[in-house]
């Protein structure tokens, strides 16, 4: 059911995508904007670089609050392009950079995170592991285990829930994903139901190139169906 009008259909590709979550942490709403800001939105990127220009030195963390979010790399994206943007001002080197993240380093895969911790560690840029957000004041953010780690700018990636609307319908896992057969992409609680990109619950990359492959199993196992076949498990789950 639309605004519009009402639809009947034989399959459905659910592909909702996942939305951030400001108020998930306690101190975040009334510090967005201000000392804290996000670059997953257009108007939370255009009040970031505002604060980015205003920054003249001190401690500048980026943050991801929690997993999964939507393409893991864009922390690490984001980090070296501001390394290189305070260079370009010059004032890198009155900039202690920080990356805080829950996972064990850089990135989720061993040897991606070998290589891009090491090289956050050549260009002078801490990191901060298995370290998720709980909460913030003006200038500090707290983990759930008590560590403090203090701030006079802050960049996060708020926690990501899916779609209201998959949980309205009884097919999602709590936190709006829908529950999904990760090699067919068939939603578990449904026939006839495909999950393509965030939406999926599955565990995997939530990225631009994951849906495009899942797109094309979608395709394959749509048409095997309307065959009269099964469909096929046929999704691996590969990104580039």
């Amino acid at each position: 059911t639309t605004e519009g009008r009402s639809l009947s259909y034989d399959w459905l590709i659910l592909s909702l995508g996942c939305r951030t979550l400001i108020e998930d942490i306690d101190g975040l709403p009334e510090q967005w904007g201000k000392t804290i800001h996000g670059f997953y939105t257009p108007d939370s990127a255009l009040a970031l670089a505002k604060g980015l220009e205003d920054f003249e030195g001190g401690d500048l963390l980026v943050d991801v609050a929690e997993m999964p979010i939507k393409c893991p790399v864009a922390p690490l994206e984001f980090t070296f392009l501001v390394d290189h943007y305070l260079s370009q001002r010059g004032i890198r080197d009155k900039t202690k950079l920080t990356l805080v993240t829950p996972l064990s380093g850089a990135f989720t895969k061993p040897v991606c995170n070998q290589v891009l911790t090491s090289i956050l560690v050549d260009k002078g840029i801490n990191v901060v592991p298995n370290a998720s957000l709980a909460s913030v004041t003006e200038n500090s953010m707290f983990c759930p285990d008590g560590q403090q780690v203090g701030f006079d700018l802050m960049v996060t990636i708020p926690p990501h829930e899916g779609s209201p609307l998959i949980e309205d319908a009884d097919l999602g896992d709590g936190l709006g994903f829908g529950r999904t057969d990760k090699q067919t992409l068939k939603s578990t609680l449904a026939e006839r139901v495909f999950l393509v990109g965030d939406n999926a619950g599955i565990l995997g990359s939530k990225a631009g190139s994951v849906a495009h492959f899942q797109a094309d199993a979608v395709v394959h196992n749509i048409l095997r169906e309307i065959a009269g076949q099964e469909a096929e498990p046929c999704a691996d789950g590969h990104t580039n």
